[in-house]
């Protein structure tokens, strides 16, 4: 335990060099060191030898039950159980959302089980009708439909025949994006996502571990364009397009080709679709938030980018 705590206590300083604002606390690292270890009793004295207390709110014997049902993308419906260290992380979610609810005049919310809110669930929605935790604990799953016409669920899908009978095939045409790269704007943009975080961030950027990664907004720049501007690695580099600007820092990957920059979109410090274009898909109408044209100008070696807004405290961050 000790070894691995210096370990981590490690990778959170060098983080909190690149970031000043990251500042894991005793309380994360010892949440982190229980969540790893199943036998919490075992690694109490190790954890006091180092003064740390575990799991925050909870005592150590304190468990919580997940009692749940997971779909997948094959339709496959399966249920899962296990425990977790802290009895608040599925109680108080159901609890509020009943609460809520009785706020705006509706009492039927007041589950007593998970059971129960799948079984309110199947019965709303013909697809699962079918299933319930007593069939799924059977073992090997359904997949919907599963209903009375299709009791043991359904293992293919559209085997005789689409709903709208044959499938509609529609050709598709190559068209050039509303903007293209030229002489004023002579990188390709598009936007990217990080294994590590998700969507904006809301979430995966409360947890120290996921941030402690990739604690800043990056530019992704092929190694032959970076060279050729005079970019080099964590440089900070000025992001230009026609409906904006932003700094952040580079990143030198072949992971892009030559010509095309791109940038993941869950940091507010670099907020990317400030440059992006909400010209529309003639077709789908969808906007073409994936593809514009940028310029690049490197800032001076040693210049940090320009926050755009102010990082929340370590503090701030929801513990473990």
């Amino acid at each position: 335990i000790t070894q691995e705590a210096e370990a981590i206590t490690a990778a959170w300083t060098e983080t909190a060099e690149m970031r000043p604002a990251f500042r894991p606390s005793a309380e994360n690292l010892a949440n982190y060191l229980a969540l790893r270890h199943a036998d919490l009793s075992a690694i109490q004295p190790d954890l006091a030898a180092l003064g740390l207390s575990t799991l925050g709110r909870a005592e150590p014997h304190a468990r919580a039950s997940l009692d749940a049902v997971v779909a997948t993308l094959s339709r496959l419906s399966g249920k899962i159980s296990d425990e977790y260290p802290d009895p608040t992380a599925f109680t108080e979610g159901p609890a509020r959302l009943a609460a809520l609810a009785e706020r705006m005049g509706y009492e039927g919310m007041r589950w007593a089980s998970a059971e129960e809110v799948f079984a309110e669930m199947a019965a709303l929605s013909p697809i699962f009708s079918g299933i319930s935790h007593a069939r799924l604990a059977q073992g090997g799953g359904l997949q919907w439909p599963c209903n009375a016409a299709h009791p043991d669920g359904t293992a293919i899908l559209h085997q005789q025949c689409f709903p709208r009978g044959h499938a509609q095939l529609i050709p598709v045409s190559q068209v050039e994006p509303d903007e293209c790269p030229d002489a004023d704007y002579p990188f390709c943009f598009t936007t990217q996502r990080l294994h590590f975080h998700y969507g904006g961030g809301a979430m995966t950027r409360k947890s120290p571990l996921l941030e402690r990664e990739i604690p800043a907004g990056l530019l992704f720049i092929h190694p032959r364009d970076a060279a050729r501007l005079g970019l080099n690695e964590a440089q900070g580099v000025r992001v230009a397009s026609r409906r904006g600007q932003l700094e952040t820092r580079a990143h030198l990957t072949d992971d892009v080709p030559p010509g095309t920059v791109a940038m993941p979109y869950h940091f507010r410090e670099a907020p990317c679709n400030r440059l992006t274009n909400s010209a529309q898909d003639p077709i789908s109408h969808m906007p073409e938030l994936k593809a514009c044209a940028v310029a690049l100008t490197p800032l001076a070696p040693g210049q940090a980018p320009r926050i755009e807004l102010e990082r929340p405290l370590e503090a701030d961050h929801a513990g473990l």
